[in-house]
């Protein structure tokens, strides 16, 4: 192709040099360069790859209708463009091109655990601040922080002073996060030798560098408990300078995490944290309701006279409850009725979904077959009009109804899931993030909808699941070119609830509550 003109044959139809130049520029903002410059050179037979690059670089455009001429250009907005998707690349050492996206602003004791994980490529360790113990931290620490803390690297670079306002330095450094940019047009771009120099440029075209941190991930306005460790330790974690380790052990660090926790905890339920150990004893079936186990054998004693006369009226109270839920067995050539609420209690309660059940205000009490039984199992068989030790004494109907809680486990615990986006499997802990959550990299974040202002988070995540939005919503669109897993299912926050473990199944469209214990004849 000449500088001046090409004539491009078509039989059918018109083609103008605007329309090619804008198509191959898109093939680049979708990181598919070899694409461009190929469908350039297909298109106008005779194009050099010099040519192709100065279209593609914004300094050069083609004009006209059919026979296209190459003329000068100055597209300032598709350099704007370039600049926002590949300005500030390092190439590193062994090849990678990292961009910067992040500055760590604070540190705390749950990000200790992070102090010996480093990457490759990143700073090894930096002398901290004169607050801290020998002078010297671990870089390791900031990659908790990271959008993937197994590829990401952490460097030491310097900041202008706006950037850096209320960060603490590391003598006149701070700890930036970069990571790797796949499909680079590097002929196109400027490509920088060092993390400073990326920095520098980064920041010099506008753009922005995000603030992570333990301040971020749990602000102090919420996490309140977060900052106070009373009782725990000599020296509370500082969440400006990290955790002061003299008279500190790392075993102390991880008790103060779990009192933590567990403070925040009782603090979202508006609950004493007296009041909140004895709720979690009992959720998790760690303490027993009757206070001592001769108080239950007690308990059990004075009920069993009086088992058969008190029969009748605990199963008209618990008819009453049911209403019109109830389940059917059929065993043995017979129809049991079984009440729906107290059945899957019994079900779920040695589960993660046992929040799924419906609720139920157990009507018998501990002890009618063994110390420490299950009221919610006595309920339904009296309920059912049976007597409460039918299943420990008729083994096939035990059979026949543990087959029946299996396959109510299986339905209660597994989600039907529109995919959305990607494939594949996914397992992980849930997360439900607000918009500008730090959120790891291993976690699948359940979300409201797909708005686009959970973008950010959606794609820090290993998974996503959405209650609202369909395969075109603005936040699917950019998660399926990341090759992102969404799925929708309704009500997902309340199927999912945060820490639970999930596993996402795309082939099979199914969402998957993991069971925290194992079921077994103990639970009767």
């Amino acid at each position: 192709m000449s500088a001046s003109a090409a004539t491009i044959t078509r039989a059918f139809f018109s083609i103008t040099g605007d329309f090619i130049t804008e198509k191959a520029r898109d093939f680049v903002l979708e990181k598919r360069f070899d694409q461009a410059v190929k469908f350039l050179q297909d298109t106008c037979p005779g194009m050099s790859l010099d040519q192709a690059f100065e279209i593609l670089k914004g300094n050069k455009k083609l004009v006209g209708e059919n026979q296209v001429d190459f003329v000068d250009d100055d597209d300032q907005d598709w350099k704007s463009e370039l600049a926002d998707m590949f300005s500030g690349m390092w190439i590193t050492p062994q090849g990678r091109f990292m961009r910067p996206y992040a500055v760590v602003t604070s540190w705390g004791p749950e990000d200790m655990r992070h102090a010996d994980r480093l990457t490759s490529e990143s700073d090894s360790l930096f002398v901290r601040n004169r607050l801290s113990p020998g002078g010297q931290e671990y870089m390791g620490r900031n990659l908790f922080y990271a959008r993937d803390e197994r590829n990401d690297v952490a460097k030491l670079v310097r900041l202008p002073a706006d950037v850096a306002a209320g960060i603490p330095d590391h003598e006149g450094q701070y700890a930036v996060l970069f990571a790797e940019e796949r499909n680079v047009p590097a002929l196109l771009i400027t490509v920088h030798k060092t993390a400073q120099e990326a920095a520098d440029a980064f920041l010099k075209d506008d753009r922005t560098l995000s603030r992570v941190g333990y301040e971020q991930q749990f602000p102090r306005e919420i996490y309140k408990v977060r900052f106070d460790s009373r009782g725990m330790t000599k020296d509370a974690p500082l969440v400006t300078t990290g955790f002061r380790l003299n008279e500190v052990t790392q075993e102390d660090a991880t008790a103060i995490g779990r009192f933590r926790a567990h403070a925040i905890d009782a603090e979202r339920r508006k609950m004493t944290m007296a009041d909140f150990d004895e709720y979690w004893r009992i959720i998790n079936d760690k303490g027993e309701e009757l206070k001592t186990r001769t108080a239950a054998m007690m308990e059990m004693i004075r009920l069993q006279p009086k088992l058969e006369e008190n029969i009748p009226a605990w199963r008209k109270a618990i008819i009453e409850q049911a209403g019109d839920n109830w389940l059917e067995l059929e065993h043995g050539g017979k129809t049991y009725r079984f009440p729906r609420a107290p059945f899957e209690h019994w079900c779920l309660r040695r589960t993660a979904g046992r929040h799924l059940a419906m609720p139920w205000e157990p009507v018998c009490s501990q002890g009618l077959k063994l110390i420490g039984d299950d009221p919610y199992h006595s309920d339904f068989l009296i309920g059912a009009g049976l007597s409460p030790d039918s299943m420990l004494r008729d083994k096939a109907f035990s059979d026949a109804v543990y087959q029946m809680r299996f396959a109510l486990i299986g339905r209660m615990l597994t989600g039907n899931a529109d995919v959305l986006s990607g494939g594949g499997i996914v397992i992980g802990r849930v997360l439900h993030p607000t918009r500008d959550a730090y959120v790891p990299s291993d976690a699948i974040v359940v979300l409201p909808s797909a708005s686009p202002v959970y973008l950010e988070v959606a794609l820090k995540a290993a998974a996503v699941i959405v209650e609202q939005g369909g395969a075109m919503a603005h936040l699917v669109n950019v998660a399926r070119e990341h090759e992102k897993l969404i799925v929708r299912v309704e009500n997902a926050r309340k199927r999912f609830p945060a820490g639970r473990e999930v596993t996402i199944d795309a082939g099979a469209g199914t969402v998957t509550l993991a069971e925290d214990y194992d079921y077994g004849a103990g639970s009767l």
